[in-house]
């Protein structure tokens, strides 16, 4: 606005001096100051048109308090320079809706492409959404700001902190015997009483899985395999119930020491379960857990559902959707920070849950 007063005045100024003393000279230059204004608008418009702009998120994971670079990248298809432009681009937390607001400023060449960025970083865990807020440019003699019509939005998961939790596993988890009324559809067991497939004879084969009265009459050896029970030593339902009226709290331990009880198990050399559930499906999810690298896929899960106020039994559910699935040890963690086992209270961490599980740890 600044600038449009500033103009005007200078070229009233010439206007008035060209008129009371009759300067053709001036006139021209009046008539000049009136024309390039209008011919920069009239640029600005065509120049908005050959401009792409979209959102630069290189990173798709980061940990807490790492800075990673975000911006815009800028595509300038005509042959004028754009002399000023600003974007404003805004991050904020999935979980605790906390929106940060970065402005960038920078110029972009004829003809040419470039990037304007910024570092961003977040003290808390979860999925930080990005997205472009506006873009403008500005003409050459910074009268005329153009809004450009952008779409650009991404994301960043922050990881938690992660550490082991010391676990140790009693022999009657170590040694969980299958007792199972379903069986695996793909894989093939030890279970005698359920045959899973019968085969052609393999060398290697036992002699006590030959069927012999089918080889008899087919005139090839004929082989059973017996099927695999589906059980699991260790279940962790993962509680995110909580009261509106209360709030949530504080979401980065709550996911910190349950991930580092995932990872302990893991350690112990106990593959389990993870169970939580989804409300956009209003159904429970399961992930099984056999090495390290699942619980950064279970992470990423975990972000995408979040905390619910609706309340589920979660056991109740798993045992209807489960049917015939054995358990020996269910392990059920909350936003209360109570870790229970089974139907008795076993940890409640209401101090530095870290200090409490590397150092006391857990007995499952």
């Amino acid at each position: 606005m600044k600038g449009k007063l500033l103009y005007l005045l200078i070229w009233g100024a010439t206007s008035y001096i060209a008129i009371l003393y009759y300067s053709p000279s001036l006139l021209g230059l009046a008539a000049l100051e009136f024309l390039l204004p209008l011919c920069s608008f009239l640029l600005l418009q065509l120049v908005s048109r050959r401009v792409e702009t979209s959102l630069v998120l290189p990173v798709g994971v980061a940990e807490k308090h790492q800075n990673f670079p975000i911006g815009i990248a800028v595509t300038n298809r005509s042959r004028i320079p754009i002399p000023q432009m600003q974007a404003a681009v805004t991050v904020e937390n999935g979980f605790y809706r906390k929106k940060e607001r970065f402005v960038l400023r920078g110029i972009a060449g004829g003809k040419s492409s470039t990037r304007l960025l910024t570092d961003a970083s977040s003290s808390h865990c979860g999925f930080l959404f990005a997205e472009i807020e506006q873009v403008e440019i500005c003409d050459l003699f910074h009268l005329f700001k153009k809004k450009i019509t952008v779409k650009g939005r991404d994301r960043v998961a922050v990881m938690p902190e992660i550490y082991r939790a010391s676990v140790t596993l009693q022999e009657s988890t170590r040694d969980f015997l299958i007792e199972s009324e379903e069986y695996d559809k793909n894989k093939p067991g030890d279970d005698i009483s359920e045959v899973f497939q019968i085969r052609e004879y393999r060398g290697g084969d036992r002699l006590q899985s030959i069927h012999w009265k089918l080889s008899a009459r087919t005139d090839d050896l004929m082989v059973r395999e017996y099927s695999l029970p589906i059980a699991c030593a260790v279940v962790v339902f993962w509680d995110m119930e909580y009261d509106p009226r209360e709030g949530y709290g504080e979401l980065d331990e709550f996911f910190e020491a349950g991930i580092s009880i995932s990872l302990g198990l893991l350690e112990a050399g106990c593959e389990h379960y993870a169970v939580w559930y989804d409300r956009s499906s209003q159904d429970l999810e399961r992930m099984e857990m056999k090495e390290q690298d699942d619980v950064y896929l279970l992470i990423e899960r975990l972000f995408s559902v979040g905390p619910y106020i609706d309340a589920v039994e979660l056991f109740g559910v798993y045992q209807e959707k489960y049917r015939g699935e054995t358990l020996h040890t269910r392990l059920c963690w909350n936003l209360r920070k109570e870790l229970w086992k089974n139907e008795s209270l076993e940890l409640e961490l209401s101090g530095d849950a870290r200090e409490i599980l590397e150092n006391e740890g857990l007995l499952i």
